[in-house]
């Protein structure tokens, strides 16, 4: 396997990699490679799942938004359907 020059350059700084054979350098760029997709993946900005969790916020303040309503406004609203009801039914 051979390496190009460019390669050969150590994370941050551009001097060549330790002349320590061939196998040192491949370890070098693989650990460099990997260094890479570990930051890559740190860093990554997921924003789907944000929007995923906003949304679901929402629903749940709509939920207890109707569940309030519900429990303050129940009997009365018990008594129209009760009333609607009655009405047709006579």
């Amino acid at each position: 396997m051979t390496l190009g020059a460019a390669a050969c350059y150590t994370i941050g700084r551009n001097e060549p990699a330790p002349a320590h054979g061939g196998v040192g350098k491949e370890v070098d760029i693989l650990l460099s490679n990997l260094y890479l997709k570990l930051r890559e993946l740190i860093h990554r900005e997921d924003e789907a799942g944000q929007g995923m969790v906003e949304y679901a916020l929402i629903l749940v303040l709509i939920a207890v938004v109707v569940i309030v309503v519900l429990m303050l406004l129940g009997n009365q609203i018990n008594n129209v359907f009760h009333n609607i009801s009655t009405g047709l039914g006579a």
